[in-house]
């Protein structure tokens, strides 16, 4: 079972130091930066979206991977996109934003949210790092998913407890 962590958790930020010290010492690489400082809920740089005219649909390539994105919404306003250049293993610390916010606190960089408040996709209250802020992939029928999505939304913690309650109990 993965443990879902808010991201705003110390185990959060030393779990991107981990990761920071892989690409330092050029065990893992990083990808470049898009020319927009908006960052999609997706977790990566609106710049790294394009549609695709000849299949209809839209297109996030950040570095180089892929990510599933099919409807990019910006979310954030970040000073060092290198930031979010992550990929998304799942909802909370394990998704690309998530990861991408821990790692600009990590740095001492920083992101305002587009939305003043931000507020929970699912019941509109205001997102708040103490009750927690989930990036959240979901699944095409209910609940989340480990990994990449083309659909994903951003949950407050009562919100992401009970959908995942709810949703994924076996």
């Amino acid at each position: 079972m993965v443990e879902i962590r808010n991201p705003f958790d110390q185990s959060a930020v030393e779990e991107y130091r981990r990761v920071k010290e892989g690409i330092k010492n050029g065990t893992l690489r990083r990808g470049r930066a898009g020319q927009t400082r908006e960052v999609c809920v997706c977790g990566h740089s609106i710049g790294h979206h394009t549609f695709v005219e000849s299949r209809e649909v839209w297109s996030c390539s950040p570095g180089m991977t892929r990510c599933s994105c099919q409807s990019p919404r910006a979310v954030l306003v970040a000073t060092n996109l290198r930031m979010f250049m992550f990929s998304t293993e799942g909802p909370g610390a394990l998704h690309a934003l998530g990861k991408g916010m821990v790692a600009s606190i990590a740095e001492g960089e920083s992101f305002n949210w587009i939305e003043n408040p931000a507020l929970c996709d699912k019941c509109l209250g205001t997102l708040t790092a103490e009750g927690g802020v989930f990036p959240t992939p979901l699944a095409e029928s209910s609940g989340f998913v480990m990994g990449t999505s083309p659909h994903n939304r951003i949950l407050c913690g009562s919100c992401f407890e009970k959908w995942g309650n709810d949703d994924n109990n076996g």
